[in-house]
């Protein structure tokens, strides 16, 4: 169709779009400066296209590692708080994990959608509280916040849904740990205070059953890591954290040992295989990494595995305190 015939009168009654007959000609300054605005427009378009394409797929791995460094401050910077945890989180339930304890709900933005809240007394001041910090350990139940208010320290941890301590499920009818049950767990809190006396810098100090949570999927995490770091005893009981390892494969074996003695079985392990029995004796003298290569360690599932131990979790789980328990506003002591 030509603009002779779209310019034409539009028919009575009917509406019509009036095109001139021909378009003016833009000047040659117009058009050259047309063409240098989107010739300018192009170059800086391009020049933020490298800058992107430099700042997001081609950093090097020092400017990676600083971007890594930078978050983790910044994640750091909101980890301590000196108010109460209920600014940010709903407090109605109580719970046992490891210890009494109250399930937080988030309701502000930026914090873990659910925690386990544990209220502690301490000294410190709040220069030294400044020195706590994240932890990031597959088999610790990580600490991820703290506030202090009043000589009170909430730790906050991540939450693991119905998860059940060693000493519910130790002591459960009809449970039985075989040796490869505990190899498996003995593996698990070996990796965990492993990264405790590593990378922490501290020790445990009380690795016991009790602090020992075991999940549906067979998981395995040392419990209440927040404590040890308030103490910050160092590595002064870093022997007793893995003395206590080779205590516990004494004491799943045998739950009766656990109203006994533990030095006397500790030093004179009965019932147990002569693989265990030498890895007890290796837990006297022997480093973790060590103990971690130890023979009776290859007992244990494959592959860093845990699943063993589900069927356990699913025979113990109905003899833990592990549901949550509403309470109401005037029984939270939080």
């Amino acid at each position: 169709m030509s603009f002779e015939t779209l310019a034409k009168p539009a028919q009575p009654g009917k509406r019509a779009t009036r095109l001139p007959l021909t378009f003016p000609q833009l000047s040659n300054t117009q058009q050259h400066g047309s063409e240098e605005g989107s010739s300018t427009s192009h170059v800086q378009h391009s020049k933020v296209a490298a800058v992107v394409s430099h700042g997001v797929s081609e950093k090097t791995p020092n400017a990676i590692s600083q971007l890594r460094e930078e978050r983790k401050h910044n994640d750091d910077k909101s980890f301590l708080r000196f108010e109460y945890p209920s600014q940010y989180y709903l407090i109605l339930w109580e719970i046992d994990q490891a210890g009494k304890s109250w399930l937080g709900l988030r309701n502000c933005e930026g914090y873990p959608s659910k925690v386990i809240i544990k209220k502690q007394s301490t000294q410190q001041t709040a220069t030294e509280m400044k020195r706590l910090s994240s932890t990031h350990n597959e088999n610790l139940v990580n600490l991820v916040g703290a506030f202090l208010h009043q000589q009170l320290a909430y730790l906050v941890y991540s939450y693991h849904p119905f998860a059940i301590d060693l000493g519910v499920a130790c002591a459960t009818p009809d449970v039985h740990f075989g040796e490869t049950d505990i190899a498996t767990v003995c593996r698990s809190v070996l990796k965990g205070l492993h990264y405790i006396h590593a990378n922490l810098r501290i020790s445990h100090g009380d690795v016991i059953l009790k602090n020992i949570l075991l999940s549906e999927d067979g998981g395995v995490r040392i419990a209440n890591i927040g404590s040890s770091l308030l103490q910050n005893h160092g590595l002064r009981h870093k022997r007793t954290d893995l003395e206590n390892v080779g205590l516990m494969v004494i004491h799943l074996k045998e739950p009766a040992t656990i109203l006994e003695d533990g030095r006397l079985h500790l030093f004179n392990p009965q019932n147990i295989s002569d693989s265990g029995k030498h890895f007890v004796e290796e837990t006297h003298s022997a480093p973790c990494h060590v103990l971690l290569k130890h023979e009776y360690l290859s007992l244990a599932t494959p592959d860093g595995e845990s699943w063993s131990l589900a069927p356990i979790y699913y025979d113990a789980v109905r003899y833990s305190p592990c549901t949550p328990r509403k309470i109401r506003e005037y029984e939270v002591e939080i």
